[in-house]
């Protein structure tokens, strides 16, 4: 069988066999749903009591942190855990599908293709967990210390603690202070009336951000 050259050479038949290649190997990188939610409510969770902790700390009060607001913290987790999936699922569809494209237009079969087909979608799915999981952990822990820093600066400035200062000269800071997008450029390094800290950002406010709001002691 001649190889076809381009995938418009592709016979219909030889779509449909590529396809059901590529369910067939998509099928064995699917993970569970609620595993991946679980992790990400654990991670919200422990972000959240950390920085409202750390706050308090800063600012010498000896109260209680506030608790996390689990039951919305876990429908985001779930919420998360579903887009994650589905973008996982696309992107390894999409891959798995370039490489058995490859193959078959190498080859004009998909005959002993399966066997190293799954070794390369594999080397795939590691190398993409790698970046993945490290941007997803920034984005929902990020997102709970921001949500725990303006939950901790509403008790704080509305006199609900043992703070000794004045609640209503407190300020933060947004850090880093440099930045290459710029929306976050417009934040970057300047600092705040505390009463301002819910319409700032929020952050983290795209894909591999590291800005934070800082409450300064």
């Amino acid at each position: 069988m001649t190889a076809p050259t381009l995938l418009r050479d592709l016979t219909p038949d030889q779509q449909r066999q590529r396809d059901a290649l590529v369910a067939l190997l998509v099928a064995a990188l699917i993970f569970g749903v609620g595993p991946l939610a679980a992790a990400i409510l654990a991670a919200r969770i422990a972000a959240w009591r950390d920085t409202a902790s750390a706050i308090y700390a800063d600012l010498g009060i000896d109260d209680d942190p506030p608790d996390p607001d689990v039951p919305t913290l876990q429908a985001e987790a779930l919420q998360t855990a579903h887009g994650i999936a589905a973008t996982w699922r696309r992107d390894a569809t999409a891959a798995a599908t370039a490489l058995a494209t490859a193959y078959l237009l190498a080859h004009g079969t998909l005959h002993g293709a399966r066997a190293r087909l799954t070794r390369e979608l594999h080397g795939w799915a590691r190398d993409h967990a790698a970046w993945k999981a490290a941007q997803v952990a920034n984005a929902e822990t990020g997102d709970a210390a921001h949500a725990a820093t303006l939950a901790a600066l509403a008790l704080v400035r509305a006199g609900s603690t043992d703070f000794a200062g004045d609640p209503q000269a407190l300020t933060v800071t947004v850090w880093p202070d440099t930045a290459a997008e710029p929306f976050c450029s417009e934040f970057a390094g300047k600092t705040y009336p505390a009463s301002m800290a819910s319409s700032i950002g929020p952050f983290p406010a795209h894909p591999n951000c590291l800005h934070y709001v800082a409450v300064n002691s």
